[in-house]
């Protein structure tokens, strides 16, 4: 195990120094990487807040490592240009029907809509308007905290000549990617709360899967980089974390307060 790690190291040090530019920001996203995976899988050992709190910060400090790329044309400018010019020369008409019926889906009206659905059904499921609150303030908060990103990155879209659906405003992060991520993640959460576990890994599983469609098919439209649907998934993923946690905690209070309530007082029998 020693040798093996003192091998990556040596590798990773051989990267940087060849590479310096390439090197450093896929080093902090690796440690990024590393640190969420311990907040996911160290959630069983510490409070709940805590594991949220390191998995949001790896997020967001991920989310900074991509904004500061963009800002200073880094190297992973130039691998969006790459993978943007794939795309659009591997373009076929029946991929692009599908590409424009995801994007539409998923939309930010639906999306919207879908989680006033979704947060009415959570008050009704839990019987608490305010869990449903939760669920819509986490969907629509970071809808708005990215559109307040995208004024202040002010990232222009890939050209319009390869565009397949007009997108006139800002690029960074993708609104479809942070939105969807949101709402759906909140969905795995809702539905799944008090289900078995494999139940949940099939409902995250599916939930990823039309996230990375929907990224996919704003990639494929050419109307986002690659560093802008990385991010969206990034700042979705960070607010369902919180929104999750926020849920979990005011359930749990509930249920505590519910059991506070009941009068456990043992009873004396009277004989007859």
């Amino acid at each position: 195990m020693n040798e093996a790690a003192g091998s990556l190291g040596s590798r990773i040090s051989d990267l940087i120094a060849v590479d310096v530019p390439a090197a450093a920001p896929i080093l902090i996203l690796t440690v990024c990487a590393v640190v969420f995976a311990m907040g996911w899988g160290y959630r069983g050992r510490v409070t709940r807040w805590w594991a949220t709190v390191v998995q949001v910060a790896a997020l967001l400090a991920a989310l900074v490592v991509l904004a500061l790329q963009i800002s200073d044309h880094g190297w992973l400018v130039e691998v969006d240009g790459s993978v943007t010019k794939w795309l659009v020369g591997h373009r076929f008409p029946a991929a692009d029907q599908v590409a424009l019926a995801v994007t539409d889906v998923f939309g930010p009206a639906e999306t919207a809509g879908a989680a006033i659905l979704l947060g009415v059904v959570t008050a009704l499921k839990f019987r608490s308007n305010l869990s449903g609150l939760v669920v819509i303030m986490t969907v629509g908060g970071v809808s708005a905290l990215c559109a307040a990103l995208k004024l202040l990155m002010a990232r222009a879209r890939p050209p319009i000549g390869i565009q397949e659906t007009l997108e006139t405003d800002y690029s960074f992060p993708s609104g479809h990617v942070t939105g969807t991520g949101a709402l759906l993640g909140m969905f795995v959460v809702v539905v799944g709360m008090n289900q078995s576990a494999t139940l949940k890994r099939w409902l995250m599983t599916a939930a990823m899967a039309f996230v990375a469609a929907v990224a996919a098919s704003r990639l494929y439209l050419g109307v986002h980089w690659l560093t802008d649907v990385i991010a969206g998934a990034l700042l979705g993923a960070a607010a369902v974390g919180i929104g999750a946690t926020t849920l979990r905690g005011l359930l749990d209070d509930d249920v505590d307060e519910a059991a506070e309530g009941v009068d456990t007082t043992p009873r004396r029998e009277v004989m007859l």
